[in-house]
């Protein structure tokens, strides 16, 4: 997975997820999911994959951001991401 921010407006972040699927056969069910630093789930969606591959731009709104050293805190989101095979 290839996680970037995409743009800050305000306290909401817009970050972008690229990702591609080993072993991958005709379609998978993925499920993408945040969670925030207190442990809380931000955004969570599942979709059918037709391709090998995925790419989402998802809003995180109050996001916590991401200091220099010296000059805030660096807080850390965890991103999850589970692909089913199709039946």
């Amino acid at each position: 997975a290839y996680i970037y921010t995409e743009q800050i407006i305000g306290s909401s972040a817009q970050i972008v997820v690229e990702a591609e699927f080993e072993n991958y056969r005709e379609g998978k069910i993925v499920e993408t999911e945040i969670v925030s630093p207190e442990k809380k789930t931000v955004y969570r969606h599942r979709k059918f994959c037709k391709e090998p591959f995925l790419k989402q731009y998802i809003d995180i709104p109050d996001a916590k951001l991401w200091y220099p050293t010296g000059y805030g805190d660096q807080p850390l989101y965890t991103l999850k991401i589970c692909g089913k095979e199709w039946i």
